[in-house]
């Protein structure tokens, strides 16, 4: 079963959202924003490369979320001019200074505070 997510980051004054299918647990996902995916350029690489299977360490390992041939368009980051709450169990946003989650339809936390059995 995958827990699908949404991952959204300020960027140019906007909000870029993606799709990510696996993994959408803080379990693996916080390690990696808080440790990884930390400043405004490696997020919006992140982000650009558009919707993806899974997210990992580095953006040669992620996955785009494409079938074979379809172009990257059907794929690209959905733009907004606010952060838009979505009905998956996780959604993760950038605010430009520092990684946020939240659960189900619950406020946005910082990510920094996420424990392992919350």
């Amino acid at each position: 079963m995958s827990t699908r997510t949404i991952v959204s980051a300020k960027m140019k004054g906007k909000v870029y959202s993606i799709y990510c299918h696996h993994d959408g647990y803080p379990d693996h996902l916080a390690p990696l924003f808080l440790n990884v995916y930390n400043t405004q350029e490696k997020i919006e690489a992140l982000i650009m490369m558009g919707n993806t299977s899974a997210i990992y360490e580095t953006l040669e390992k992620c996955c785009p979320y494409t079938r074979d041939g379809e172009p990257y368009e059907n794929n690209a980051p959905d733009i907004t001019d606010e952060w838009v709450r979505s009905d998956y169990l996780f959604q993760y946003f950038w605010d430009g200074e520092q990684w946020l989650y939240c659960y189900m339809q619950e406020e946005l936390k910082p990510l920094s505070e996420w424990e392992k059995d919350s």
